[in-house]
């Protein structure tokens, strides 16, 4: 577990650490663009984008679904453990359903951490890049430099929402580990419980 979550951190950090190899916005306005290719990067980041959107609110249904689960499995394993504990011969298995249910608690944090406000960029663009002298009274060829910073705006929001994305993914994903390690959390206090409560005389047998 702990292997997987160092990994996850390093992954994440990586994909932040790189640098961008898009032109900046000094490069673009001292070349001559090419308006078909301005098109196709327009459309290609505006893609990418409401992707990325569409992602973001994929995790947070997923997320609500699952938090919503876990917070019924906790709350029933508590109620389950409190019930057990007052019954003589069952604290094992009431210690088990109590660790267990604060595995699912744990799992379920993860899944509202989610939840969390993350920035992210959007699709549209100020009218002011459109309405000014020399774009909206301008020649054909405006549209394809506009068009192509545009893209270069596109290019930071995108970077913006994939790291918030990824954020949302990793909470969620831990979360779903947790829940995994949970028959784990069950078995141990019944185990250690059981050792305890065993006559002595039977460890010399």
């Amino acid at each position: 577990m702990l292997v997987w979550l160092k990994e996850g951190l390093r992954k994440f950090m990586a994909h932040k650490q790189e640098p961008s190899t898009a032109m900046s916005m000094a490069e673009l306005e001292g070349i001559s663009i090419n308006g078909k290719v301005a098109e196709i990067a327009y459309a290609h980041a505006e893609r990418r984008l409401i992707d990325l959107l569409d992602s973001k609110a994929a995790f947070e249904n997923k997320a609500a679904i699952l938090v919503g689960a876990y917070t019924t499995l906790t709350l029933a394993l508590f109620g389950g453990a409190w019930t057990l504990f007052e019954k003589p011969g069952f604290n094992g298995v009431a210690g088990g359903m109590l660790l267990c249910g604060v595995d699912f608690a744990i799992g379920a944090f993860c899944f509202a951490m989610a939840f969390r406000q993350k920035e992210y960029g959007l699709l549209g663009v100020d009218p002011e890049l459109w309405l000014r002298s020399g774009v909206i009274d301008g020649a054909d060829s405006v549209v394809g430099d506009n068009l192509a910073y545009i893209a270069r705006f596109y290019e930071a929001r995108i970077a913006i929402s994939l790291k918030s994305n990824m954020s949302k993914a990793w909470w969620i994903e831990l979360g779903i580990w947790l829940s995994v390690a949970s028959p784990l959390a069950f078995i141990y206090p019944v185990i250690c419980v059981h050792r305890l409560c065993r006559p002595y005389h039977l460890y010399l047998s």
